[in-house]
């Protein structure tokens, strides 16, 4: 009896020391990235909100394994996520058109439903733009903008200009040849001017998307500042004591900012005899410094290998780069495009305005690429064969 009263004993006390193991966070110098909380020391405790840096996301993992924060005196802070996936703006608001009626809704614009149209009633001039003028509410952080036509609409041209105040818009993108989907680096804003010049200007709707974005929540103590730090891939140590569905209140909102080397990281993090403030991919190995684009991402780190990609955006996290994801707001890290159209199978039933999209791209009536009929000879028989049932009928009855 003693002898199985040891033995339990013993496999316990041995349970206890792998998880008490398994939870010792690791040592700061496991993070190869710093990141600054943009604060002096609070002067008493308070509940802090911590906006992590979006380029830093792609540096992070999904589940947040490879994330501590710390203070100065390399203490592990106690600390809360909330997560949020790139999407849809919601509860936009059109504070302004440049033509309005009776007849019309400016609702139409963001309800997402292609039967409400609205329709500018804008003088054939080209110094008299077709202007939407939006507030979102609060500062956005924009990956996406759609404009849809309809197939009757004539658009030629576009700009966009925005800021954080309605008074001091500076220009996003100078007046160009119109595109009905926008992608773009933009830093955060809060207002929105879209103009377009053409004939017939009618939109079935206008879209926003965001940025993923991410923060932490952690009860800032007197005298002390903080650190986010964060990078390696391969590490899988949650620190996190609970994820949130929902932001939460708290008594001061910071940012952590102007990430960089965590100094007390190995100066050559991966170990292939290249400083990491020269190496071209400073946490994978690579001897060769192999950059088959030129844009300064060694391969093995590169998100878009043969495309030049210098931010490796990637909104959806998939490790697929913006510029040549077939998804771009919906995970597909492996591209799959049964139809071989403009969007990967994920996104297909998100895009359903495909007809619109080729007339503006300049493919509508093409071949798909895949051998396919194209759509508009599809059309043609479709009419071709409605006419004939009409004149069989027609026939029968004589």
């Amino acid at each position: 009896m003693f002898k199985n009263n040891h033995l339990l004993s013993t496999l316990l006390l041995s349970t206890f020391f792998v998880q008490f193991a398994s939870a010792a966070a690791p040592a700061p110098s496991a993070y190869p990235y710093m990141a600054s909380l943009n604060a002096g020391p609070v002067e008493i405790e308070q509940r802090v909100q911590a906006t992590l840096p979006s380029p830093s996301l792609r540096l992070i993992r999904t589940d947040y394994g490879n994330v501590q924060v710390l203070d100065d005196l390399n203490g592990e802070v106690n600390f809360i996520v909330f997560d949020e996936p790139a999407g849809p703006v919601r509860n936009v608001n059109a504070v302004e058109l440049s033509t309005i009626s009776d007849e019309q809704e400016p609702k139409n614009l963001f309800d997402d439903n292609r039967l409400t149209t609205f329709a500018f009633d804008q003088p054939l001039e080209a110094n008299s733009p077709a202007t939407i003028m939006v507030d979102f509410g609060k500062l956005v952080e924009l990956h996406r903008i759609e404009l849809w036509p309809t197939f009757e609409s004539e658009i030629a041209g576009m700009e966009l200009r925005a800021g954080n105040s309605k008074d001091s818009l500076s220009t996003l993108k100078r007046r160009t040849v119109f595109s009905p989907i926008i992608d773009s680096d933009y830093a955060p804003l809060r207002w929105l001017e879209i103009k377009l010049w053409g004939t017939n200007v009618t939109l079935e709707d206008v879209n926003f998307f965001k940025k993923p974005a991410a923060k932490v929540y952690f009860t800032a103590q007197p005298e002390r500042r903080y650190r986010l730090l964060f990078g390696d891939m391969n590490l899988d140590n949650k620190r996190f004591s609970e994820r949130l569905s929902s932001t939460q209140p708290s008594d001061q909102q910071f940012n952590f900012a102007n990430y960089k080397f965590n100094p007390l990281a190995s100066e050559d993090f991966d170990g292939d005899s290249i400083p990491n403030e020269t190496d071209n991919c400073p946490l994978v190995s690579n001897k060769t410094q192999t950059d088959q684009d030129g844009d300064r991402i060694g391969d093995p780190c590169d998100n878009a290998v043969e495309v030049k990609n210098y931010s490796q955006l990637d909104v959806d996290r998939d490790g697929v780069a913006d510029l040549i994801d077939n998804c771009k707001l919906l995970p597909n890290p492996d591209q799959k495009n049964r139809d071989k159209d403009e969007f990967g199978d994920e996104c297909d039933n998100a895009y359903a305005k495909e007809s619109v999209f080729e007339k503006w791209t300049g493919s509508a009536g093409n071949s798909n690429g895949d051998g396919s009929i194209p759509y508009s000879l599809i059309g043609m028989i479709l009419a071709l064969v409605a006419i004939l049932g009409i004149g069989v009928t027609v026939a029968k009855k004589k």
